[in-house]
Order: structure tokens, then sequence, then C-alpha cells
């Protein structure tokens, strides 16, 4: 979930009482982890079934791979539905009273779905324990969250990737990306700009005995960076400056195109003071590392500028004739500056 800010009336109420009731949104992204929306009510009438219907179509919406679990509860009886692709279940209503009852309920809140399970079995198997708002980002196969090591308390960030996402994802492929990705960022340890793995944390879950997924540890955690922060008033931010910058460092100095060179992909370190890459998924030494490079920074650009404000490909190629890092941060800056008119 994202914390949200309650009142001091409120924050010194659940002091009082030792218990922390956690409110906030869970980022849609992630929405495929809520193990069961729970809608408890006073008293049951009819239109309270038709309000959790909706809600579990809205979190389906779009989703063929996951089921969504409510309850709806009073105090004298509960009501469970699932839906899937926005197809619900029938409802299943029992009495508090009802033999059996207690357990029915432990069954249906213990369902997961697979990142849930994925997450789960990772954090056990490593022996770590989610932060506080511990989401820190999803990419195009991996989620990213922040944890603390049950025994030593040192924190990471912890990436899993579930091999099996949709009816399309091959399974033995993403295993692949995933490993490739590790040994690259094992082989980039030290590299200012690159995240720095946990030695050897590569684990991969079975379940039911297949593959279910991968997990490893990043030992900077960082703080995602918002687009915002890179243009301001028609022109680039020292962060978005320092960004572009670290990417033509990246390519040049380390020798690695990215290949998903998005915002998205960027943290802030601010125990080494500088801005590092994550997420090397999309990275291959099979394509041309001077295409994969521009396409590199056309992607940053893309997913850091407002829809307005785009870097024509010619002026891509234009940046890159110049060898010189610096020279290339200025040449970018040019290029965006043109387009200040049409902002």
């Amino acid at each position: 979930y994202h914390e949200e800010t309650g009142t001091e009336l409120a924050k010194a109420e659940r002091m009082k009482n030792r218990f922390v009731y956690k409110f906030g949104t869970v980022p849609w992204a992630i929405r495929d982890m809520i193990r069961v929306v729970i809608e408890y009510k006073v008293k049951i009438v009819p239109a309270d079934y038709g309000e959790l219907e909706s809600y579990l179509v809205h979190l389906s919406m779009n989703d063929k791979f996951n089921t969504y679990y409510g309850i709806l509860c009073d105090k004298f009886r509960f009501a469970s539905q699932t839906c899937k692709d926005r197809r619900l279940s029938n409802i299943s209503e029992i009495l508090w009273t009802d033999p059996g009852s207690q357990q029915l309920l432990t069954d249906f809140c213990s369902n997961s779905n697979y990142w849930l399970i994925l997450l789960d079995e990772i954090c056990l198997l490593m022996n770590v324990s989610l932060e506080r708002c511990a989401f820190l980002g999803a990419g195009g196969y991996g989620r990213v969250f922040k944890v603390k090591h049950n025994t030593t308390e040192i924190i990471y960030a912890l990436k899993i990737v579930l091999f099996s996402q949709n009816e399309k994802t091959e399974a033995a492929a993403v295993r692949q990306l995933v490993e490739l990705e590790y040994q690259k960022l094992e082989k980039l340890a030290g590299s200012p700009r690159v995240v720095n793995v946990e030695t050897h944390s590569l684990r991969v879950i079975m379940k039911d005995e297949f593959e279910l997924g991968a997990g490893y540890l990043m030992c900077d955690v960082g703080t995602p960076v918002l687009p915002a922060n890179c243009y301001k008033r028609n022109k680039l931010t020292k962060t978005g400056k320092d960004i572009i910058e670290s990417l033509f460092e990246m390519q040049s100095t380390d020798g690695i195109a990215h290949g998903d060179a998005r915002i998205h992909n960027v943290v802030w370190d601010s125990i080494a003071s500088c801005y590092k890459w994550l997420d090397f998924m999309g990275s291959s030494s099979d394509v041309n590392k001077d295409l994969r490079d521009r396409k590199d920074l056309s992607l940053l650009l893309n997913t850091m500028l407002p829809d307005d404000v785009k870097v024509a490909e010619d002026k891509i190629e234009e940046i890159y004739s110049f060898a010189n890092v610096r020279l290339k941060v200025l040449a970018t800056e040019s290029a965006i500056e043109s387009l200040k008119n049409n902002a």
C-alpha cells in the first residue's frame, strides 16, 4: 500500500492502543497482489452485494490471468465471491454461527494469486520482511519492494519476477532473461551508475513441481525519480541533466546499452549522491549497440518530458555525433531548448 497521512488525533489514538491501522491506496500495477477485499457493514442490504461485485469487476478489468476475492460481512453472516476477467462467481453466504464457518472463512482468505505466492515464498527463503510503503516500482517483467533482513536489519531492494505472467509469456524465456540480467549486474558490481546486487542472492521458487519465479536482492534501494522533477518551466532541471549524463556515462564508460532506459528505471542513491540504473532485462548483446544507445536516449526523453515535447529522431542522431559525454549532454539540452516554443 501507499501510506496516507491521517490526523494527529488519529495517530495519537493508534499509539495509545498500540495497534497500527494502515490506510492507503494499492498501486494499480500490483492490484493482483491484494489477498482479499473485505467490506464490513452494520447490516447487509441488497445494494451491498452490487457494491462488492463492482469492486471485483473493476479490479479484474483487463486481467485474464488472476482471480480477485471479496467478502461482505456484518455481525450475523458473511458472503464471499470471486471474479476473474470480469466474470463473477456465485455468491456463497453463511452465518457466523453455522458449523465450519470459521474454517471456510480462513480457507477463502488463504487464496493467493501467483505474484503474492512468489513474494511470500521469496521473503521466507531470504529471511526478509517488507518495510512500510514497500512497493518501489514495476517494470516489464519484475516488481521491486523495499525489505529488511530479519537478522542483520540491512535494508535491500528485492526484485521478483514471475515466469508465467500471462498466456503470452514463455516461462523458460523469462527465466533466461532474469539469469542474464543478474549475471550482468554481478559483472558490473562497483559501477557508480548501476545498482549493486547482493552476491549469490538469486533464488528460484518452485510451486507444484514447476518453476514459479525468481528473485534477488539489490543493495542500493534508492528513491524513484518522478518525471515532473526532470523538466520544469519549459527547460531541463539539474535532475534531468544529471540523469541524461548518467545514461551517457553508462553507455560510454561501462559499455552498456540498457534496453529499457525509461525514467522509471532510475533511482536516486542518497548515500552515494548519484543516480543509478536498474532493470536490465531488456538489455541484449544480440543487437547493434549504437542503435540501442540511441533508442535508450529516445526512450528516456519520451518518459521524462511532457507529451507535447518530443525530440525528433534526427536530433538523437545528431547528439550521438559527439564522442564526448559532456558535449552529448549539451547537445541534448540544446535540442530540447529548441522545442520550447512548442511546449
